[in-house]
């Protein structure tokens, strides 16, 4: 009489090949989801740019003023503007915590930067010169 059951040896190399599987696509699956980070922090970085430059043609040809970082541009200056130019707030997909999309303008108030926290969360803007040039960190 033969047997169906699986020996315990077959299910040791079942299980050793799903863990195998399992752990090849862990990494690739974390890489995508880092790609598609990448690609969102960078279409609202540019939608954020649009509401701007929307924001410097109703202003009198003024950008919000913030010549050290801030991280409450949108929610102090671009949803409370009229026209109101943004409804909601856009979150950076690399912060922590629920946080803006970092802002800085230069003094005289004529170039500004926006950036993202960012993979490696590091060389962020740490000035904007009157010309238009920006030192990092």
């Amino acid at each position: 009489m033969k047997s169906k059951a699986f020996t315990v040896i077959e299910l040791i190399l079942v299980l050793l090949v799903l863990g195998i599987l399992i752990g090849m696509s862990v990494p690739k699956i974390k890489a995508m989801q880092q790609n598609g980070n990448v690609v969102k922090a960078n279409k609202e970085v540019a939608s954020i740019e649009a509401a701007l430059e929307s924001y410097y043609t109703f202003n009198s040809n003024s950008y919000p003023p913030a010549t050290t970082a801030i991280t409450n541009l949108q929610q102090t200056f671009l949803i409370n503007a009229n026209p109101q130019i943004i409804s909601n707030v856009i979150y950076d997909p690399f912060s922590a915590s629920p946080t803006e999309y970092s802002y800085m303008t230069s003094s005289n108030g004529q170039y500004y930067a926006i950036w993202s926290q960012s993979l490696s969360g590091a060389n962020h803007p740490t000035s904007i010169s009157n010309t238009g040039v920006i030192s990092y960190q």
